[in-house]
C-alpha cells in the first residue's frame, strides 16, 4: 500500500498529460472559457471529399464561434462558406477537398481554431491525402 502511494502522483500526473492531449481550452475574464476537442484523424482521396467534426465546449460566451482551418497541404480546401458553430450548437461539420493534383502527404499537421468574443483556441488532427 505504502508503494502505491508513492507512485500514485507520478500516475495521476501521466493521465493528466495523456487526458488533456485530446482537447485544448482557453478561459477569459468572468468565468468565460472556450474548448475544443481535437478532430479525429482524416484520410483523403484526390478528387475526393472528407468531412471532419468540430466540437467545441463554451461557458460564459453568447452567441456564435468561428471556426477556421489553416496549415492545409497544397490542394485541399474547405468548401463550407461559413464556419462557425451558431450558439445553439456545439459541434459543426467541415468539408475537406482534395483536388486531383493535391500533394500526396502522410499525416499533415492541420490546425483548426475556434474563436468567439476575444477567446482563441486551437487543436490539430493529421490528414492523409492520398491516390
Amino acid at each position: 500500500m505504502k508503494r502505491f502511494a508513492q507512485l500514485l502522483p507520478a500516475v495521476l500526473f501521466i493521465l493528466g498529460l495523456y487526458l488533456s492531449c485530446d482537447s485544448s481550452t482557453v478561459r477569459g475574464p468572468g468565468g468565460a472559457s472556450l474548448k475544443i476537442v481535437k478532430p479525429a484523424d482524416q484520410t483523403v482521396t484526390r478528387g475526393k471529399t472528407n468531412e471532419v467534426s468540430v466540437a467545441i465546449e463554451r461557458d460564459h460566451l453568447s452567441g456564435p464561434v468561428a471556426v477556421e482551418v489553416s496549415q492545409l497541404p497544397a490542394g485541399v480546401k474547405v468548401t463550407d462558406q461559413k464556419l462557425e458553430i451558431p450558439s445553439s450548437d456545439k459541434s459543426a461539420t467541415l468539408t475537406l477537398h482534395a483536388d486531383p493534383q493535391a500533394a500526396l502527404v502522410t499525416n499533415h499537421r492541420v490546425l483548426v481554431t475556434a474563436k468567439a468574443q476575444g477567446l482563441e483556441v486551437t487543436e490539430g488532427f493529421n490528414l492523409t491525402v492520398k491516390e
